[in-house]
């Protein structure tokens, strides 16, 4: 049984509302985030509320498009339409695996990429400074592997003894 079997039992706004309601249970079958579930949802409820009576199996690019312009018009940022372009290229996915034909091919849509933020750099005055008010020597050791290989929080609470090799009092992570 198909995605949209059901598709000429259904039409217009049903239809899209139903198309929704399985692609928020396909995607809780593969296992995606509570969050990236809701958000995707939202994104189609939204597409299918700007679309009125029209199918969206029977969108053209530039329903698309111009669902991308309201978004932002609507004060969506560009990563948040960054989301948006992706949970669409989602249920564009989902219509493909349950056999629609008719949705419109979503890598025609494109956006440009999100500008680079670079990340915050802290001082070595500010590292020095926590260095001098670290309590016990493995929180100095803990900054000062921080500070000096670059590595996230995450990263370093997966850090084991074996990661570690310190030959001639150097040390280097593998």
């Amino acid at each position: 049984m198909g995605v949209v079997s059901d598709e000429s039992m259904l039409v217009g706004a049903s239809l899209n509302t139903e198309l929704g309601r399985r692609y928020k249970r396909w995607l809780s079958k593969l296992h995606y985030s509570d969050r990236a579930q809701a958000r995707y949802s939202k994104t189609i409820e939204d597409l299918c509320r700007f679309l009125g009576q029209k199918e969206l199996v029977r969108s053209s690019p530039w329903d698309l498009r111009n669902f991308l312009i309201n978004q932002s018009r609507n004060g969506h940022t560009h990563d948040a339409l960054q989301h948006d372009l992706i949970a669409v290229r989602r249920f564009s996915e989902f219509l493909h695996l349950g056999g629609s034909r008719g949705f419109v091919p979503i890598h025609m849509v494109k956006m440009r990429a999100s500008p680079r933020i670079l990340p915050r750099v802290v001082s070595p005055e500010r590292v020095y400074r926590l260095l001098a008010a670290a309590e016990k020597p493995r929180d100095a050791a803990l900054v000062e592997l921080l500070y000096a290989t670059g590595c996230r929080s995450g990263e370093m609470a997966n850090i084991k003894v074996e990661d570690v090799v310190l030959p001639a009092k150097t040390g280097h992570l593998i």
